[in-house]
């Protein structure tokens, strides 16, 4: 429904934001110039990318580094390595499907991961037309994906080694099914998505009514510890304090009230009134 709203919102502006594809060679380039103390500015002029999106490159610097290190080439935008496209995914799923049993401390063992493991095979495998339809060498892939069970485990920080996927202790807790996998790995995407989105940040700006209403709140307020205060020379110290704190904002605020009531009178016309200072803040 979210992207339904954001597909119509782009085609009343006019025009839709095209996503960019940047590969991690531009991303550790930007990463350096931060880091030898560029401005974020200067850095997102000299790529034409958005503040937000170099700051979420910031954020994703441990990742990106890590995968640097492990060889991804340079020149790609996407951080998994080159794979059978089935395989990949199925490894996805089986280390959430890890993750789940681990917090629900269900215990696991070799042969269960090796029986979810290729159930995730069958059903992904019939996802992709492209792969062939037979079973040939899939004791290779079991070999493949056991071997990875145990940096899965690292990666997680579980602290777990080869010995404690071979205890076997009964289920109490109710494993997530192929298609809850599918789907937590399908908002996981969306999520990785979100945060490479553009967001444009409101630019702020004052305003000569919200400020004279706050300049009015102000001195009710004060008007208030006025009445209730015995001490009148500690309730003028205050009041003078406050009126001293806000004086810069009485000053943008006379210099926003001038100007517009000079663009609002004819060529030669004089205003008439005290200005704000005088009439809010008779100290000054």
């Amino acid at each position: 429904m979210s992207g339904v709203k954001r597909k119509l919102s782009e085609e009343v502006n006019g025009s839709a934001k095209k996503r960019q594809a940047i590969t991690l060679e531009v991303k550790m380039d930007i990463i350096k110039r931060l880091e030898s103390g560029e401005k974020t500015a200067n850095v997102a002029r000299k790529f034409n990318m958005n503040r937000s999106t170099i700051g979420t490159i910031l954020k994703n610097k441990a990742k990106i580094v890590e995968h640097v290190k492990s060889s991804v080439p340079m020149q790609s935008t996407t951080i998994s390595k080159k794979r059978g496209k089935v395989i990949e995914e199925m490894e996805k799923h089986l280390a959430v499907w890890m993750e789940d049993c681990f917090q629900k401390r269900k215990p696991l063992c070799l042969m269960m991961i090796q029986e979810k493991a290729l159930s995730l095979f069958k059903d992904l495998k019939e996802a992709y037309d492209d792969f062939v339809n037979n079973f040939t060498g899939f004791e290779k892939v079991q070999e493949e994906v056991v071997s990875n069970l145990i940096s899965m485990s690292e990666k997680l920080e579980l602290d777990l080694e080869e010995q404690d996927f071979r205890e076997f202790f009964d289920a109490h807790a109710q494993e997530l099914t192929n298609d809850e996998l599918r789907e937590l790995e399908k908002q996981r995407k969306e999520v990785e998505e979100a945060e490479e989105e553009e967001v444009e940040m409101p630019t702020k700006h004052f305003q000569t009514k919200l400020m004279a209403q706050a300049f009015t709140l102000v001195d009710e307020a004060l008007a208030i510890f006025e009445s209730q205060d015995l001490n009148e020379e500690r309730h003028t110290k205050v009041s003078s304090a406050v009126h001293d704190a806000l004086k810069c904002y009485s000053v943008i605020y006379e210099e926003k009230r001038k100007a517009v009531t000079q663009s609002s009178l004819p060529k030669g016309g004089q205003t008439k009134g005290n200005s704000a200072i005088n009439i809010l803040y008779p100290h000054t």
